[in-house]
């Protein structure tokens, strides 16, 4: 999911109110605040409902409770603040594992929320009113919707071992990146859209001035990267395109050497087996050493990922 810092001035998306206006309608405040029959509502956005199913507003629903007395008053008072307690966070996603429906005054209020989306939508009968933006915790919904044996959204905990998933996999990449590039990394990747890479080039220089040891400490960094060699975090990209400075020669040389750690030999069969280097250097890609090829292949026959086995035979050949 992408976060944008609105209160910041980012303009990649923009919320249907300012963040000043980030409060509900009066109706539906006004709804909330002497209801008539509450029910909430567990979600499963992910599946598109077939027509007749089960549905809220075109997300199928997993399960619902009627609410009162002390539940009611629980539920309610945590969608308020959802909204009260916004951040300014918003994601270009809405994904509502939540919702409330609030009979009042003839009127059907229907309030979706989506803790990871940072949104609440709000409708009265057939019209949405209002989009909003929202924070919090969906622990205390999900813990009363269990209590009442009412299933939660899978996609919930998908989502969440994604993030965790991501989260690992930039501290290894970091914790694998040169020493020198460390101190820059978060200013060059914040600077712009399209990193400039010549600050990290000086750093490696530095670091490393014999440009030997400079590939193979790319190489290195480059085969720490979180596992597959396409659809992978865009930083990854840094520590190819510095490896592509470099004449086909002096890399292929390097990755030679008999002693390659395994990070390395990841990285060199990454960079020559994966798509870049075959767009700009075909001709090279097919001269590369027969040994090499096959020392490249061995490591990658150890993947169980089918779009890196099928990338390195296909750049290598079988043995």
């Amino acid at each position: 999911m992408i976060h944008l810092l609105l209160v910041a001035g980012l303009a990649m998306a923009k919320p249907a109110e300012p963040v000043k206006k980030n409060k509900l309608p009066p109706e539906a405040e006004q709804a909330l605040r002497a209801p008539g029959k509450v029910t909430l509502y567990s979600l499963e956005p992910w599946d598109i409902p077939l027509p007749g199913a089960h549905a809220l507003r075109n997300r199928r629903i997993l399960g619902q409770i009627e609410l009162d007395g002390e539940r009611r008053a629980t539920v309610i008072t945590e969608f308020k603040s959802a909204v009260a307690n916004w951040d300014g966070m918003i994601d270009m996603c809405f994904d509502p594992r939540h919702a409330l429906r609030v009979k009042a005054k003839a009127h059907t209020y229907d309030f979706l929320l989506c803790y990871e989306c940072h949104q609440l939508y709000v409708y009265r009968d057939d019209k949405l009113l209002t989009r909003l933006g929202a924070a919090g915790s969906p622990k205390a919904l999900n813990e009363l919707l269990s209590a009442a044996k009412v299933p939660l959204s899978r996609s919930g905990e998908m989502i969440e071992a994604e993030e965790k998933k991501a989260v690992a996999a930039e501290a290894r990449w970091r914790e694998a990146m040169p020493k020198s590039i460390v101190p820059l990394w978060d200013n060059v990747m914040g600077a712009a859209f399209e990193p400039d890479i010549a600050p990290l080039r000086a750093a490696l220089a530095k670091e490393f001035p014999d440009a030997r040891q400079r590939i193979l400490a790319l190489f290195s960094w480059y085969g720490s990267g979180e596992g597959p060699w396409s659809g992978f975090p865009s930083y990854e990209e840094i520590a190819e395109k510095l490896l592509l400075e470099y004449p086909t020669p002096d890399l292929v040389a390097t990755a030679e050497t008999e002693t390659l750690t395994e990070p390395q030999l990841e990285g060199a069969a990454r960079l020559f087996g994966a798509w870049t280097f075959g767009q700009k250097r075909p001709a090279d890609l097919e001269a590369l050493p027969a040994v090499l090829k096959k020392k490249l292949l061995d490591h990658s026959l150890k993947s169980t990922d089918k779009d890196k086995l099928g990338r390195a035979r296909s750049a290598f050949g079988e043995s």
